[in-house]
């Protein structure tokens, strides 16, 4: 399944000033998981879907063409963005967009710096489909949410060389890291990114230093576990 978008008509607000049928954008890495968000909102006639993306160079020309009330999005797409990356070009975009992220168990640790971006809600990938209304309705309705599913405090195990705690690297070090570990080169990584290889040189002794790694394959074996852990949705890979 390919990117998906559509002419939408603009949306209206009633006379007490709510908008009558808000747009809502999705935006998520695989194509199953678009299928099963569009299948859940199929019936709802009180929201309009005007597309939908699975990478950040599909979904910020849609961001900036439909401007819609909401963007329902995965916290990872395709070529190694994620919602914390991604976080400053949505609000320059389009700064009356409501963003809620779709976060996996392994991402809790990020709830604090995604909010701290503007971002307006926050619900797990593993919500119930009745979830998604409300949420939706309630960010619309002016308030921050977070699932409570996303703020249960989780046992930590004692930290080990091949730990990876998100919140220990920045949102760029992320990136890198997955596309380390998904089998890209340095070029590759440059290229996916939009850097220098040198500048991916210097995030890479970043993250061997943040990791406590002491050298490059062993990096290369702990972005490849990453990938793994990321894919598994357990809180902290060991």
């Amino acid at each position: 399944m390919g990117e998906m978008s559509r002419l939408s008509k603009d949306s209206k607000e009633s006379p007490a000033g709510r908008i009558e049928r808000p747009r809502v954008l999705l935006a998520a890495c695989e194509a199953v998981y678009l299928l099963g968000l569009r299948t859940i909102f199929a019936s709802q006639e009180s929201l309009e879907i005007v597309g939908e993306a699975t990478t950040s160079h599909t979904l910020l020309p849609l961001l900036t063409h439909f401007r819609p009330e909401i963007l329902l999005m995965s916290f990872r797409l395709y070529c190694g963005h994620d919602a914390l990356g991604l976080a400053r070009e949505f609000s320059e975009r389009s700064p009356e967009t409501a963003v809620i992220v779709l976060l996996p168990g392994n991402a809790v640790p990020l709830t604090g710096r995604l909010l701290s971006t503007g971002i307006r809600g926050l619900l797990a990938r593993c919500a119930r489909p009745e979830a998604f209304l409300p949420t939706i309705e309630k960010v619309l309705d002016g308030e921050v949410f977070v699932d409570p599913e996303l703020s249960a405090t989780r046992p930590r195990p004692e930290s080990t060389a091949g730990q990876v705690d998100p919140s220990v690297l920045t949102s760029r070090e992320l990136e890198v890291l997955r596309l380390f570990g998904l089998g890209n080169n340095y070029k590759e990584v440059a290229s996916h990114l939009g850097l220098s290889i040198k500048t991916v040189e210097s995030h890479r002794e970043n993250i061997k230093g943040k990791l406590h790694l002491g050298s490059a394959a062993s990096l290369h074996l702990v972005a490849k576990a990453y990938v793994m852990w990321e894919s598994s949705g357990v809180d902290y890979l060991i």
